[in-house]
């Protein structure tokens, strides 16, 4: 993604729904990933994704718990990182900065380059322009000029793209809620893979 190819839309919604598949199989069994960026997703030759490097990742839930345990501090490469984590000693749930970083990975995808540096304003001057459009106009001019072969999909897509990018984690949405959606459940992939 560095020298700024981009994806198909119908490839990149494809590897987004088979990401997405992956890591809700690790959240139903305690554990968040932490570091999710285009680099730490392989394919086969096939086209069937992959997940690696758990170097960062957590167990947020044993089997015997019924609590999640919030992590603290920033995990990850910066550009995928959600805001929430770059807060100094604020608790957040891995699982929805996982969400946050899916996100950002399937933006890379279609737009072939970051959205920002860092999700922090006074930091990054992309990022805090994305936090000024989506208070003060309710929209963020990238989202809105994203294209897709399919002007309904291009539209779903754009609804659960604001909710994954929430600032607020607890107004995030969930990865089961995305798979959910409209937008997944239009999603063919021609990969045969287990649900």
């Amino acid at each position: 993604y560095k020298n700024g190819t981009a994806l198909h839309p119908l490839e990149a919604d494809c590897f987004m729904k088979q990401l997405l598949h992956g890591i809700k199989y690790m959240h139903d069994r305690g554990i968040a990933h932490c570091d999710l960026k285009p680099e730490n997703i392989l394919f086969h030759p096939n086209g069937l994704l992959k997940i690696c490097d758990f170097g960062t990742s957590c167990v947020f839930q044993t089997a015997w718990e019924k609590h999640v345990h919030f992590q603290k501090g920033a995990m990850g490469s910066e550009p995928y990182v959600a805001p929430e984590e770059f807060i100094s000693g604020k608790d957040y749930d891995p699982r929805l900065a996982d969400c946050w970083s899916i996100a950002v990975v399937y933006c890379t995808m279609v737009l072939g380059r970051y959205l920002w540096k860092i999700a922090v304003p006074e930091k990054d001057s992309f990022y805090k322009s994305f936090v000024e459009e989506l208070t003060n106009e309710n929209e963020f001019y990238v989202l809105e000029e994203l294209r897709h072969i399919n002007h309904d999909i291009n539209r779903m897509r754009r609804v659960v793209l604001y909710k994954m990018f929430q600032v607020n984690p607890e107004k995030r949405i969930s990865i089961n809620q995305i798979l959910q959606s409209s937008w997944m459940k239009r999603t063919r992939c021609c990969i045969p893979y287990k649900v």
